[in-house]
């Protein structure tokens, strides 16, 4: 899911601007993002219904058809606002189908079927962080500060080993010297040499034998992915990286999860559908349920489109949580 807050997104405004403690911080990119996201979705939704498909048909033949039928979740159920329905209608039908589903898959998972009955006498709300993988090891996450220098050292702006002769400001950050230049020790000053030889000590840079540092292949992509996405996804990686992450967690340097969605993605589906973890949530379950929402039609419809988009990204994460689970089988 790329519309999650990312760390390497802030710049400098982003990070000094006051916010209140337990606010989701909407910083810049962020904001983009969920602009463009939405404004896709919406040209989407009207292609579709020049073709004569309703989003929402689409959207329960994936679980009708495909979830239930093509990967095994028997009785799986959906109900779809129809299409004379209100928006503000459609939200506070479509909200509780979202959690519903997941708490179907969640049922699915504990105990390879789905207990209408139990799922009946169960009207507590759901918790995004409580629900698994199918799968044993879904997530890596960096894990102290050994990872942190490294990642920092190899792809951070803020960097101070790029500034070198004769590349001064040619570059970014050292990833990209290392990648585009013959660089050797001995242009690096004293005070970064130090960094460098920690990257050396660590096996993430190394001499070529014309000795020219060149950045380990393997080693760059497992730690672009911890400075880019914060996160692994175990199962989309090779089996090379997969042996090298589990000697990292043998070393307490990593740490594996199960869970459904990562970290930032259970923060960004609080942020849009409930206050349970920010002040300035959008709450778009609760507010339509309680009759908080707002009345107009344009931000309705915008709502609507919202959790249609949530609803679309986490069947994909479902699906891919079941064809995760075919491969570590």
């Amino acid at each position: 899911m790329n519309l999650v807050h990312r760390n390497c997104e802030l710049d400098t405004m982003d990070r000094i601007f006051m916010r209140s403690k337990g606010e989701f911080l909407k910083y810049i990119k962020f904001t983009q993002k969920e602009l463009l996201s939405n404004g896709q979705f919406a040209l989407y939704k009207y292609y579709l219904k020049n073709k004569n498909i309703d989003i929402e048909d689409t959207i329960s033949f994936v679980v009708l058809e495909i979830l239930q039928k093509v990967y095994g979740i028997e009785q799986l159920k959906i109900s779809i606002p129809s299409k004379e329905t209100e928006f503000y209608e459609k939200v506070r039908i479509l909200a509780p189908e979202l959690e519903f589903l997941l708490k179907q898959y969640h049922t699915f998972i504990e105990d390879g079927e789905i207990d209408f009955e139990l799922l009946r006498f169960n009207s507590s709300p759901i918790y995004f962080s409580k629900l698994k993988s199918k799968v044993a090891i879904k997530y890596v996450y960096p894990k102290g500060e050994n990872i942190n220098r490294i990642k920092y050292g190899l792809y951070s702006t803020h960097s101070f080993l790029t500034y070198i002769d004769p590349f001064k400001k040619k570059y970014n950050f050292l990833y990209e010297l290392l990648s585009n230049e013959n660089v050797t020790y001995d242009i690096f000053e004293g005070f970064q040499k130090r960094e460098i030889d920690y990257l050396l000590e660590k096996k993430i840079i190394f001499f070529d034998i014309n000795n020219f540092i060149r950045v380990d292949r393997i080693m760059s992509l497992i730690f672009s992915s911890f400075y880019y996405e914060e996160v692994i996804s175990f199962w989309h990686f090779p089996l090379e990286i997969q042996k090298i992450l589990i000697e990292l967690e043998k070393q307490n340097e990593v740490e594996f999860e199960n869970s459904l969605f990562t970290r930032e993605e259970i923060r960004y589906l609080n942020y849009n559908l409930n206050k349970k973890e920010f002040s300035n949530g959008l709450d778009l379950r609760n507010k339509y349920i309680h009759g908080s929402n707002s009345e107009s039609k344009d931000v309705q419809e915008n709502d609507y489109n919202v959790i249609l988009k949530i609803f679309i990204l986490i069947l994909l994460k479902i699906e891919d949580d079941i064809l995760l689970s075919k491969r570590e089988n």
